[in-house]
């Protein structure tokens, strides 16, 4: 058989610029994570470290707020920075309802089951699954309940709305959901053009707001989920017309920036 030698070398070199890539976001983010954040917060937080870790400069984050998102420092220079993700309205409320039903499930299982520390990614099947408000609780405890079972025997009987679990040590507990196999759409230019006019329509208020003249527009895509989507022709809109100083098209799983303007 042929096999293909390990460059041991080069693979050290990628471990390596990992680990520093993880070190650099956790420092930018560290000092705004608390227990106090919701789960959608600390996305967005992420969001806007990694942001700040593909671009040149000295960058950090000073503060957390509303309208504009964040105040961020670069190369010693003070700016409002927006974010918004943009996703397939026709999806986004099923997607996230499903979502949220296993952060739910989460603390369930944190609460009646403390000594279990894990992260849980959950396969759900391809069902008309629907999280009904009236059987929410119901639903919470028996996903929280199966997760226990499971850590000791994988042979659990599971509900019948989940295919599969994966589950890993971690300091705390979640339970990601996570959709399978799905088609990820494409963003076009109306999609794309779309979120930045509906942003433009507040530029003045950012600026009202943080008393900062200058402010940037973050725009996200590419999670692992059907409501998002993803940038495939690489070809990027030009003579875009904004008052934002810039504007970035960030693919969050893949870690790939564009400036837009």
């Amino acid at each position: 058989m042929n096999m293909r030698r390990v460059d041991i070398k080069h693979l050290n070199e990628l471990i390596n610029q990992m680990k520093e890539k993880r070190e650099s976001l956790d420092e930018i983010i560290r000092p705004f994570l608390n227990e106090n954040n919701n789960r959608k917060q600390n996305v967005e937080l992420c969001q806007v470290g990694k942001l700040l870790t593909l671009l040149d400069g000295t960058l950090s984050i000073l503060d957390r707020r509303e309208s504009p998102d964040f105040i961020i420092c670069y190369n010693g220079e003070t700016i409002g920075l927006e974010h918004e993700e943009i996703v397939d309205r026709n999806l986004v409320k099923s997607v996230r309802s499903i979502e949220k039903l296993f952060q739910d499930a989460a603390d369930v299982f944190a609460k009646k089951y403390p000594k279990n520390k894990i992260l849980a990614n959950i396969w759900i099947k391809d069902v008309k699954f629907k999280n009904e408000k009236r059987n929410a609780e119901k639903i919470q405890n028996e996903i929280a309940d199966y997760i226990y079972l499971y850590l000791s025997n994988p042979q659990t009987d599971k509900p019948y709305f989940i295919d599969d679990v994966l589950i890993m040590k971690y300091s705390g507990v979640s339970f990601i959901y996570n959709s399978g196999g799905h088609v990820v759409q494409s963003l076009d230019n109306e999609k794309l053009m779309g979120a930045i006019s509906k942003k433009e329509r507040l530029l003045n208020s950012y600026r009202l707001n943080s008393k900062i003249e200058r402010q940037w527009l973050l725009l996200m895509i590419g999670r692992p989920t059907p409501d998002s989507f993803e940038f495939y022709n690489g070809k990027l809109p030009v003579n875009i017309y904004s008052n934002f100083e810039r504007i970035y098209l960030l693919e969050d799983m893949a870690e790939i920036l564009y400036r837009i303007k």
